[in-house]
């Protein structure tokens, strides 16, 4: 029996050692796994960018990121200093490595530079130039030491070269050049891993894009292009590149929308077909939106339909809120942006003043004939929008100051609750109800879900912004008055 008991006992410690192996070896499997993630996590934190200004004009420091829209300039402030100043330490969170510039006002500083998480780095300004110290320092100076070598105003342009083999030709050694430079500066410099890769596949996106050029000339003889002319080998799937690199957003649009379609802007539904077939990932959101946004504003009119359409469709693929924002904002555009409200929303939009009179939104725009008109959609139920009203006080007075009407719209289905919130709020003064609320030809027509929304019409009561900033934010509301003038590029 105790023999029996034993060999028990040496069994089941068998089957522990053997577990015990089983799960030892399952761990060490994923060791790689593990420690990649622990890697991941140690480099997420602040950034720390630190220095000062010497022999120069003290002014503004800025970190901007280019904006990844084309029809959209404006570059995205990262950080800014509030005033001018001759030092300055910036403290930033992200989660990858992305270029970013480096910008300081009324200087020619205005450099590119590669950021990685948990980095801590210092530099010094001295007059016209700036130098980066520190951990990873190689690559926040790389584009700086590159352009005194490099001049992009050298680089080839194929009107200059009698064939396009010649052009390519003469990319190539562009190309070269370039790779000789990041290959030599790193020997000297020694660069981080990830940002040798960025860098290289910068250069490669930019000779690609340029590479495209004549095929996306509308004046080029496609049919005397060779077939091997163009670089097949090159992939359109580096979603990472979008952060910061623009030559990878700019040769993915070049290709796409100009360079594979001989007419683009009278091709819409060939363009979107055509990239839907070929790109995915964020690649695939970058150049969706890109394409939406330039056929806005180039060929709106031509395309509606078919916009109107494709809008639809991206709306439930993309998930993305950078670029769901921007389409919808071009949607808006597309839409009714720079019209007047159409005649039978404007006659059949019904409305109760406070005294009871029954009166159209036309007859409520003629009243405003000649000022820009702010309408605010609200509800005496409806908390954040009477919290907006109470808040509403400094709004009024820039609006007055620029002749705007202000004009309550209230969706409420009793009557004695609008009128005791009126009372409660002392917002009388140009206020109405709309009959059937969210339900009534205007609610429809702009697609008003929610309240509070607020609405802007020009002088001439062209729709202007349909998703109005609030009264409280009061610097957009400013913007929203007093609009830039438009600069046109040929």
């Amino acid at each position: 029996m105790r023999i029996f008991s034993n060999m028990l006992t040496c069994i089941k410690r068998i089957i522990m050692l053997e577990k015990f192996d089983q799960i030892l070896i399952m761990w060490l499997k994923k060791l790689p796994f593990i420690i990649a993630v622990l890697v991941t996590i140690s480099v997420r934190g602040n950034v720390v960018i630190s220095g000062s200004i010497k022999n120069a004009k003290t002014g503004k420091i800025m970190l901007q990121k280019n904006s990844p829209f084309l029809t959209d300039f404006v570059p995205l402030i990262i950080f800014s200093t509030d005033q001018i100043t001759n030092s300055c330490t910036i403290n930033l969170q992200i989660k990858k490595a992305q270029i970013m510039r480096f910008y300081f006002s009324g200087t020619s500083i205005n450099q590119d530079i590669f950021v990685s998480p948990g980095d801590k780095i210092n530099f010094e300004i001295d007059g016209s130039t700036i130098k980066f110290f520190g951990p990873n320092q190689a690559a926040y100076n790389y584009f700086a030491e590159r352009n005194k070598i490099i001049d992009n105003r050298k680089r080839p342009s194929f009107k200059k070269y009698e064939t396009v083999l010649d052009y390519k030709s003469a990319l190539i050694d562009w190309l070269n050049k370039e790779k000789e430079f990041l290959n030599d500066y790193n020997i000297k410099n020694p660069l981080p891993k990830l940002a040798i890769e960025v860098f290289n596949e910068h250069i490669k996106y930019d000779y690609n894009f340029y590479l495209n050029a004549p095929i996306a000339d509308a004046n080029v003889d496609k049919n005397k292009i060779p077939s091997n002319y163009l670089d097949n080998s090159i992939l359109y799937n580096k979603d990472y590149l979008l952060e910061g690199n623009t030559s990878y957003g700019a040769a993915v649009i070049r290709k796409y929308l100009y360079a594979e379609n001989s007419d683009p802007f009278n091709q819409c539904n060939q363009v979107y077909k055509n990239a839907a077939k070929k790109l995915k990932g964020k690649t695939r959101d970058f150049f969706m939106s890109n394409m939406i946004g330039l056929f806005v504003e180039k060929g709106a009119e031509e395309n509606k339909e078919e916009l109107v359409r494709i809008i639809s469709l991206e709306k439930k693929i993309i998930k993305d809120t950078t670029y769901l924002d921007y389409i919808n904002k071009k949607e808006e555009k597309l839409l009714i942006l720079n019209r007047s409200l159409p005649d039978i929303i404007l006659d059949n939009t019904f409305l109760t003043s406070y005294n009871g009179d029954q009166l159209t939104l036309r007859k409520i725009l003629e009243f405003n004939k000649g000022k820009s008109v702010y309408v605010d959609l609200w509800a005496s139920w409806c908390v954040p929008c009477r919290e907006d009203i109470k808040k509403s006080a400094n709004a009024k007075a820039i609006m007055l100051e620029k002749g705007t009407a202000y004009i309550y719209l209230s969706i409420d289905k009793n009557i004695d609750s609008w009128k005791q919130a009126t009372d409660e709020e002392k917002i009388t003064l140009n206020q109405f109800l709309i009959k059937n609320g969210l339900a009534s030809p205007l609610g429809k027509f702009l697609n008003i879900f929610y309240i509070p929304r607020y609405i802007y019409l020009d002088e001439k009561h062209l729709v202007k912004n349909i998703y109005a900033p609030r009264p409280t934010e009061i610097n957009e509301l400013k913007k929203l008055l007093n609009p830039p003038t438009e600069t046109k590029f040929n």
